[in-house]
């Protein structure tokens, strides 16, 4: 098999792993919140405290309801972002089995990963501050913990976003330099 057909292959693979990632992340984040933290009915009496947002929160089941609305919601935020990332993989995956690799549209789709990764980056300590108000518990003067934090995992991503935006500058230049040598005789 020549190695056009494997690009093609596993560009492929990795599109169709994209569909999956954003039906698995909806479904886990929807069961998360409906069954109290992935609790398994042998597990039923134990009190797994479960860290979102890396940050310390009471059980699941402790919260009421509404909290619950509120923390699945809270929960989107993060993956509005992991679904826009995936989308755009898609394309890039799609030009990808194409053998497209140095087009003005393949350069556009990595400068946008590494825009959704910067911007997630901005956003999460207000996902963090938001996310820890709902599901904080009060006490008993009616107040509520608020954490703002960025963490190795965001420095990552931020190292992400810039390897993204160095990848699409180097594209470009490869793709100007074949344009500017297929033009000369």
């Amino acid at each position: 098999m020549d190695r056009a057909q494997r690009i093609r292959r596993l560009s492929r693979y990795l599109r169709y792993g994209c569909v999956f990632g954003i039906i698995a992340a909806a479904l886990l984040n929807a069961f998360y919140w409906a069954h109290d933290g992935f609790r398994v009915y042998y597990f039923e009496k134990t009190k797994w405290m479960v860290k979102f947002a890396d940050t310390p929160f009471t059980s699941i089941d402790d919260l009421s309801q509404w909290q619950k609305i509120e923390g699945f919601l809270t929960d989107l935020i993060p993956y509005f972002f992991f679904l826009v990332i995936l989308l755009i993989m898609m394309r890039l995956f799609k030009r990808f089995e194409k053998l497209d690799f140095f087009s003005q549209k393949t350069v556009r789709y990595i400068r946008q990963i590494g825009l959704v990764l910067l911007l997630s980056v901005i956003i999460h300590p207000f996902y963090v501050t938001l996310h820890s108000y709902i599901a904080s518990p009060s006490n008993s003067n009616i107040q509520k913990a608020m954490i703002v934090a960025y963490g190795p995992d965001e420095v990552k991503m931020l190292f992400l976003a810039l390897v993204a935006f160095l990848a699409a500058y180097i594209m470009e230049e490869g793709r100007r330099l074949y344009e500017e040598n297929s033009s000369t005789i």
